[in-house]
């Protein structure tokens, strides 16, 4: 038995992490400390969470079995997927938090997931044993 399978998902509104304080990048030939270029003057990062976060999976899914009359059993599958967001998960990463992103150009910050696992292929089989 063949099975294919289409499985896609996509999370909107994800919560992620920005500094609300972020400093705009320098100009061209500009020499201005960090701090006078902050929206807050006098506040160092202000961290923020909020639902800007989204991300998409999609995969496909194949499934191979087969069922010997002699009583081996065959099963074969195998995942081809790619998982895309704008941050890993909020406060789900290993060592703390590492999803800060850039608070002034989130559609810039898409990009494949933390997460992403492209290739999965399991094999598995079975030889039922003759009862006396």
């Amino acid at each position: 038995m063949l099975d294919l399978a289409y499985v896609g998902n996509r999370g909107v509104k994800l919560m992620i992490l920005g500094d609300a304080n972020q400093a705009r990048p320098q100009a061209v030939n500009e020499n201005t400390a960090l701090n006078a270029r902050r929206p807050y003057l006098g506040f160092a990062g202000i961290e923020e969470a909020w639902g800007g976060g989204f991300s998409d999976y999609n995969a496909l899914q194949v499934k191979l079995e087969k069922k010997y009359t002699s009583g081996l059993y065959l099963l074969n599958s195998f995942t081809w997927s790619k998982a895309i967001d704008n941050a890993a998960g909020h406060l789900e990463a290993n060592n703390g938090d590492n999803s800060r992103v850039n608070y002034y150009d989130l559609k810039n910050e898409k990009g494949v997931g933390s997460y992403n696992q492209p290739f999965s292929n399991t094999t598995t089989n079975r030889l039922r044993a003759a009862l006396w």
